[in-house]
């Protein structure tokens, strides 16, 4: 076996374009809820009602999420941690501290507490899987392209 040296260059180019790409898409596929999520935890509720719901797209894969649509006109997600959503109904009331992850519905006398998810790590999750996913196609390559074999 022989290196080929005028193609390691082109093969490196390629290995380093494509984590690059993959590393850009895992971030893009997570942006919006992270957004959404950041938007919640920094925000402060006082004794809103929840008015209605949105089903909308999660990440392909993922299906989808459950927005809350707050009195206020502000749409928050319902990506929680801790609970059961099946707790959190219209007519109910929200309270949140700002820059808390923990916020409590109240619907009639009940009283639940929940905490926020974010989807950093599944999102760095899908980072390392992509990593590792191009690193083999990229040594695949390199054995493939870049390596004469003696023939017999």
């Amino acid at each position: 076996m022989k290196i080929k040296k005028n193609r390691i260059f082109w093969i490196l180019i390629y290995g380093i374009f494509i984590i690059s790409g993959t590393q850009i898409l895992a971030t893009y596929l997570y942006k919006e809820i992270n957004e959404k999520t950041q938007k919640f935890i920094h925000e402060e509720i006082k004794n809103e009602k929840i008015i209605d719901f949105d089903t909308l797209h999660y990440t392909p894969g993922k299906g989808n999420y459950t927005e809350m649509i707050l009195s206020n006109n502000k749409h928050f997600p319902i990506f929680v941690q801790n609970a059961d959503t099946k707790s959190i109904k219209l007519n109910s009331q929200i309270n949140k501290k700002a820059k808390s992850e923990d916020f409590e519905i109240t619907n009639g006398i009940d009283k639940t507490k929940f905490t926020i998810q974010t989807a950093k790590e599944q999102q760095t999750f899908m980072r390392i899987l992509f990593l590792f996913g191009t690193l083999a196609i990229s040594i695949s390559t390199f054995y493939k392209y870049g390596i004469e074999h003696r023939r017999k």
